[in-house]
């Protein structure tokens, strides 16, 4: 399977978007390998929102939160939140209503999301 698959997209793809967030920025993330392909060739690191899948094995341990709680913690001092993983994001409907609600796009295309946690819509 390895050898049909291309991969050299990956790079490039991951070192623009790593300059789009600034490599500095405070980010949070729903990205491909918790945040590791952003991190390696975006020279950007960031901080990975919970997949659907992680919420749900915190729930089966007793320790979920609420999602108010979740999101509260996760994005406190961060300066965007980035999608790059649009079926986890389809999985978790109560992060996309907060963030299309709250947040402004900075930047959208058919591969990722960027959303200014910094200037909240009205």
């Amino acid at each position: 399977d390895l050898v049909r698959d291309d991969f050299r997209d990956e790079t490039q793809f991951w070192a623009e978007l790593g300059d789009k967030l600034g490599h500095t920025t405070p980010v949070l993330g729903l990205t491909q390998d918790y945040g590791q392909r952003l991190s390696y060739w975006g020279w950007q690191r960031v901080d990975e929102w919970p997949t659907s899948g992680d919420r749900n094995l915190r729930e089966l341990a007793g320790v979920a939160k609420s999602f108010d709680e979740i999101f509260a913690a996760r994005v406190s001092g961060q300066q965007y939140f980035v999608v790059t993983q649009f079926k986890q994001f389809d999985k978790q409907p109560d992060l996309k209503e907060k963030l299309f609600s709250t947040y402004p796009i900075l930047e959208q295309t058919s591969d990722y999301i960027i959303f200014d946690l910094q200037n909240p819509l009205e």
